[in-house]
């Protein structure tokens, strides 16, 4: 069960900005992906195999909560190694350092 991003609400700004389309480039979820990434639990755990789309959904969560309130702040605890082998990380990282409240 494929969903189009530009279907999902919850993952549109402000500004109409749709996280998956611009920031990670991705034009479908599953639905299980869609379910992870709509839920409000304040903990979730986040269990599947390699190329699930896990960390997608992290850095997509992450988008959000940094997005949505100049207030929040997020922790990203990552192994430098996981950061070398991710280019998509980087990516995310560059993108999200142009916006008010990041530090490193």
């Amino acid at each position: 069960n494929v969903i189009n991003v530009l279907d999902i609400e919850a993952a549109n700004l402000a500004d109409g900005t749709n996280i998956f389309k611009h920031f990670l480039k991705i034009e479908h979820l599953t639905a299980e992906q869609h379910e992870a990434f709509s839920s409000d639990r304040k903990l979730l755990l986040i269990n599947g195999p390699s190329g699930s789309g896990k960390t997608i959904i992290l850095l997509a969560k992450i988008i959000e909560l940094i997005k949505s309130n100049k207030n929040n702040r997020v922790v990203l605890i990552i192994y430098l190694e996981f950061h070398t082998r991710f280019p998509l990380l980087c990516y995310i990282i560059s993108e999200l350092k142009k916006y008010p409240g990041y530090s490193r």
